[in-house]
């Protein structure tokens, strides 16, 4: 898949309202356990290893973004 119609589709989901409610609802039962003081470290740690895999993960999805802006910039200078 290229490059921009790769951006395309991750773009679609960034701005998705279900995606980004999942996203976020997920990333709140992760933060959910964090508040619990019954969590346990291994529940705690497991939390806290699931947020950072969402972060990750959106992360990802921004630099396909990102690099698709510097391809098509680089793409108008040369024409």
């Amino acid at each position: 898949m290229d490059l921009s119609t790769k951006a395309a589709r991750v773009r679609s989901f960034l701005q998705d309202d279900v995606f980004k409610d999942l996203v976020q609802k997920q990333k709140q039962d992760q933060i959910d356990i964090f508040l619990n003081p019954a969590s346990t470290l291994d529940e705690v740690d497991e939390a806290r290893r699931q947020v950072r895999a969402i972060e990750d993960l959106i992360g990802q999805m921004k630099s396909v973004l990102t690099d698709a802006q510097i391809h098509e910039s680089k793409i108008k200078k040369r024409g």
